[in-house]
């Protein structure tokens, strides 16, 4: 009986379906290449899919501490909003999922989480 090979299941997925695309690095400090005609060699990375490999960072952010306790409706309180120009917004009447994502109790404590996560995410893509 043969020796399974490691990548023989992202192989077959390649090779079964056209519309599907390799990456490889040859280990996690190299960064991920498409290549059109993969080996798929022991030991190597591969990703095999539609789209690109996920890279993940960590990031450490100084921030104001959240509030501990849920806002009373009717208390102004601050929260992260992409959809907002300035990425935060407020509101009067505070949902548990909005509080369990972080809320803060000032404008100014927004702006400083606003500002050191826009620092944290341009240097890593730089």
């Amino acid at each position: 009986m043969p020796t399974p090979r490691t990548h023989a299941d992202k192989a077959a997925l390649f090779f079964s379906d056209s519309s599907m695309r390799c990456w490889y690095r040859k280990n996690s400090r190299h960064q991920w290449e498409e290549v059109t005609d993969p080996c798929f060699v022991d030991g190597e990375q591969y990703h095999v899919g539609l789209t690109s490999p996920v890279e993940f960072v960590a990031l450490t952010l100084h921030v104001p501490q959240p509030m501990r306790e849920q806002p009373k409706s009717g208390v102004t309180y601050w929260y992260l909003d992409a959809d907002y120009e300035h990425g935060y917004g407020s509101s009067r009447s505070c949902s548990h999922t909005r509080f369990l994502r972080g809320v803060w109790r000032t404008e100014e404590e927004i702006k400083t989480v606003v500002a050191a996560l826009e620092a944290a995410v341009n240097s890593v893509q730089k």
